[in-house]
């Protein structure tokens, strides 16, 4: 993933980059550099920044209004004895006077013998006893995931959706959501052979491909009733679960160790809108 993203009780948002991890191999394009990410700026405004310990393992991540360049929200992590994630506890600041910042969910993640995450548990805040919702993940031999079903936990642990992702080689290439056994959007994705910007990131969860997306696609998702917004995200809802997507093409440009350092994004359904990312890293 691997994608990090994140599923909330009636929101799954899924955006043309996602973090993953990388497969570390005999061709590793940064030539055995380790790089850690420290900083995301969109259009030069600082957008997420990554606080580490001194073993670099990321303990925060802080997402920012790009407005007020103040703190809009905050994910902690905790870790297992295997530095596998085993919390990610969210916090979103008010909308009161007080701009207190306010416990708005917390995934609890359950692992195999292999470290394999099989059961995540999404409580709506920090001091809830109970399970809103949970997601089952299911693996190929070669330890990818290709299934993830999100269930309510509810007396009959109704299925809300679930995806399945195809393979070619090390890099998912295809995403395809169902409500059931109906397909209600398909995602497609191709991708450069450089280092992944978040290759070093400690949070990742699931393996989903260990290179930057080139071209993020989704040819079903208008004509399946998708809605496109004017940022040029297309929500495609179902079984009160909305899919918010931004297809995309982009470009990159790399540093010495073959590092992304900067991402120009081109919105497929909004053709004049281009976003420029920036990240910066630490040693």
């Amino acid at each position: 993933m691997k994608k990090k993203y994140y599923v909330f009780n009636f929101l799954l948002i899924v955006t043309g980059v996602i973090i993953l991890t990388a497969c570390q191999n005999q061709n590793d394009p940064s030539n055995g550099k380790v790089l850690y990410l420290s900083k995301i700026k969109t259009n030069g405004k600082l957008t997420t920044e990554y606080i580490y310990d001194n073993s670099k393992y990321v303990q925060r991540i802080n997402t920012y209004d790009t407005l007020t360049g103040t703190i809009n929200s905050y994910n902690t992590y905790e870790y297992t004895k295997n530095n596998k994630v085993s919390k990610i506890h969210y916090f979103n600041k008010s909308t009161g006077t007080s701009q207190q910042y306010m416990s708005t969910g917390l995934y609890i993640f359950l692992f195999d013998n292999q470290d394999l995450i099989i059961k995540a548990n999404y409580y709506t805040s920090e001091t809830s006893t109970t399970i809103n919702s949970y997601s089952v993940y299911v693996y190929n031999l070669v330890k990818q995931c290709i299934k993830y079903t999100n269930y309510n936990n509810d007396s009959t642990h109704t299925e809300r959706y679930s995806y399945v992702n195809d393979y070619n080689g090390d890099d998912r290439v295809k995403c395809s959501y169902y409500n059931g056994s109906i397909l209600k959007a398909t995602f497609n994705y191709t991708y450069d052979d450089k280092v992944n910007y978040s290759k070093n990131l400690s949070t990742t969860t699931i393996l989903y491909s260990p290179h930057n997306t080139l071209t993020y696609s989704s040819p079903d998702a208008v004509s399946n009733g998708g809605v496109v917004d004017t940022n040029g995200g297309v929500m495609v809802a179902f079984n009160k679960v909305s899919v918010l997507s931004y297809p995309n093409t982009s470009t990159f440009t790399y540093n010495s160790y073959n590092y992304p350092i900067k991402q120009t994004m081109n919105y497929i359904l909004k053709p004049k809108k281009v976003d420029i990312k920036d990240f910066e890293y630490i040693e």
